[in-house]
């Protein structure tokens, strides 16, 4: 990829993906052109932060490789990308949770594609894989919470926790879900969280999001470490 900054004239990035389960079998694919006649500012935020695409796709629960190539129309530069990965069955147990979801105060800074209704209807910002944060971020998680127990009125007990390197909690934030309120398409919750940075310090921190049914049984949960800088 050229350097953005340069902003030559017409040039376009062509990315294509593909989905491929064990049997060698392509389950979803897609191609994306993001053009890179851009304004003067918007070609120097690509040069100092990169270019982001946010796409999404539907696959059955199983074990597939994520396929995902670049091709810069002008330079001609190319670069590609095999990511191995596993949706799980979210229809296994109770109460499952889905990978977690971030972003920040700063992650709309790094110009973005942002190809994904679904998740630009939930969150405030572009989610970001940058788990470094300055003090004057404010972070916010997505969790999906599936609730395969509906035909019982149940509430659950939802929770983001943030816990230092030694373990000592800092934030936690709560909030609950009745189960009438279980969408019926994606059968279950959707939980954002918000958490400031300002009161904390420099360091390395773990954040937990749980849900708890009170029917009983074990909770949900997903954590991710980052760090303040």
């Amino acid at each position: 990829m050229p350097d953005p900054a340069n902003g030559l004239p017409g040039d376009k990035i062509e990315v294509a993906y593909a989905a491929i389960d064990l049997s060698a079998k392509v389950v979803a694919s897609g191609r994306k052109t993001l053009d890179l006649s851009v304004r003067p500012e918007t070609r120097q935020a690509m040069a100092d932060r990169g270019l982001r695409l946010v796409t999404e796709f539907d696959v059955p629960p199983g074990r597939y490789q994520l396929r995902l190539a670049a091709n810069e129309v002008v330079g001609g530069r190319a670069g590609s990308v095999f990511w191995n990965l596993e949706v799980p069955d979210f229809s296994k147990t109770p109460l499952v949770m889905g990978t977690l979801a971030v972003t920040s105060t700063s992650a709309v800074r790094t110009p973005t594609s942002f190809d994904s209704p679904t998740l630009k209807d939930l969150m405030p910002g572009p989610p970001t894989t940058t788990r470094e944060f300055k003090l004057e971020d404010t972070l916010a998680v997505l969790a999906e919470v599936y609730d395969n127990d509906a035909a019982r009125p149940h509430s659950v007990d939802l929770s983001a926790t943030v816990r230092s390197d030694d373990g000592t909690q800092v934030f936690q934030t709560k909030d609950e879900r009745a189960s009438k309120d279980i969408k019926a398409e994606r059968g279950g919750y959707t939980y954002l969280a918000t958490i400031p940075l300002q009161d904390l310090v420099p360091g390395k921190y773990v954040l937990t999001v749980e849900a708890r049914s009170r029917l009983g049984g074990e909770p949900a949960t997903r954590e991710l470490q980052f760090t303040i800088k």
